[in-house]
């Protein structure tokens, strides 16, 4: 089993990306952190990064992330969920200011916790949002 400590960031897919920055900061008091060709950081004034936005065809959520403790066993994870039949990948390239992160992708999930096809990371990282 995962043991999640806190909820990470979320990234949606918009299909109007300017409108959806124009909601998370005006409506939500998020900061547009960075912005680049199809997608969007947003951070809490804080500095961490709580949204990711990507340009895509429809509003959907299409990954979530967890952190887990700092001394937490990718390894063991990995193992965990190929036994349940989940395969993992073990990444350390996956965002700006995230280390380590065990992605896959949760058949299991409800759809109203990460959309089908969605992809859940786990980080022992609190994500700062990337800078420009």
């Amino acid at each position: 089993m995962i043991k999640a400590r806190r909820i990470g960031h979320a990234t949606f897919e918009t299909p109007d990306l300017d409108r959806a920055i124009a909601y998370f900061t005006d409506v939500k008091g998020l900061v547009l952190n960075a912005k680049e060709k199809g997608r969007a950081f947003l951070a809490s004034k804080i500095g961490l990064l709580t949204i990711s936005l990507e340009q895509g065809g429809e509003g959907s959520l299409r990954r979530i992330s967890f952190e887990v403790a700092p001394n937490a066993d990718f390894t063991d994870m990995a193992k965990t969920l190929s036994i349940q039949g989940v395969r993992s990948e073990l990444r350390s390239d996956a965002l700006l200011g995230i280390g380590k992160v065990l992605t896959f992708d949760d058949p299991m999930a409800p759809p109203s916790s990460c959309s089908r096809n969605g992809t859940i990371w786990v980080s022992t990282t609190r994500c700062s949002a990337p800078t420009r």
